[in-house]
């Protein structure tokens, strides 16, 4: 519990900066990174015995899918799903001995894909609205209180 105190004591003397000095782009790039962190943690569920290659591929996906989100215009950010989504299923098939085991892995990616990136590249959109810092800063605090 104590571990945990300390990582969001650090962690707030890092994302309130930017999120109140940074503007819009600040915020963009802070989620870019977080994005990223948080693939790297998910990456052992879809692969344990390859995390470093798994990371990589759904690295590229997710940050394609998060920048054409954020700043790509309005009709790719489908054809760069289904690219994303191509990819990693694609990688997971040849990447393992056995197709039930690709297709428990790319499952996996794929779902990691929509679940990571997309929601996190929201923040951007919110943070660039009227009230959007007093938006996320209510639910930075309503997450770090639970």
């Amino acid at each position: 519990m104590l571990k945990r105190i300390i990582a969001a004591i650090c962690a707030l003397g890092l994302v309130l900066p930017v999120l109140f000095m940074g503007g819009q782009l600040g915020a963009e790039i802070l989620v870019g990174v977080v994005t990223g962190l948080v693939l790297w943690e998910y990456a052992p569920f879809c692969n344990d015995s390859a995390r470093v290659s798994t990371f990589a591929v759904l690295l590229v996906a997710g940050l394609g899918l998060y920048a054409m989100m954020c700043w790509g215009p309005a009709g790719w950010l489908s054809a760069t799903l289904i690219a994303g989504m191509f990819g990693v299923l694609t990688w997971s098939m040849l990447s393992q001995d056995t197709p039930e085991a690709g297709a428990r892995m790319g499952a996996m990616m794929a779902f990691g894909l929509i679940y990571i990136p997309l929601p996190l590249s929201i923040i951007g959109k919110v943070r660039a609205m009227d009230q959007g810092l007093a938006l996320i800063f209510l639910v930075l605090v309503a997450t770090w209180a639970a």
